[in-house]
């Protein structure tokens, strides 16, 4: 027995403009997980994708990890209260994600999804792909 937990993100469920190789990566993520899902079942090994929305983590300021002689340039600086408005009113606690994450691997759920928005995004973009619209930007 075991469980996969794979991360996405809530950019591997709908799309925005300007970001479209992170969705694809993102994208890619969920299609490997739902096929792994599907080749595992009846194993006894189980999975779930992870797909939050923002979470207060150091996201925006990932290029600081980065050894220095492959000369990336320092993260583009956000500006501080547009940064402290989106992680006041949407960004979750990583504790609490994490406690989505466990929950879902005991009730074997596939689906982790943080947040109600993704939930809303997701309603609107299978009612397109249904009604046969092209895509839009819903909600952000």
């Amino acid at each position: 027995m075991g469980h996969i937990v794979n991360t996405a993100s809530e950019a591997g469920l709908t799309a925005t403009p300007l970001l479209g190789s992170y969705h694809a990566t993102k994208y890619a993520v969920v299609g490997l997980s739902e096929a792994l899902s599907l080749e595992l079942a009846g194993t006894g090994v189980g999975v779930s994708c992870l797909c939050p929305e923002l979470v207060a983590t150091k996201i925006f300021e990932s290029t600081r990890n980065a050894p220095e002689h492959l000369g990336y340039r320092a993260p583009t600086e956000v500006p501080i209260d547009q940064l402290e408005s989106w992680m006041s009113t949407v960004a979750m606690d990583p504790a609490d994600v994490a406690a989505d994450v466990v929950y879902a691997v005991r009730a074997d759920r596939f689906w982790i999804i943080t947040h109600q928005v993704t939930q809303d995004r997701l309603r609107q973009r299978n009612a397109d792909l249904e009604a046969g619209r092209n895509p839009r930007l819903v909600g952000r």
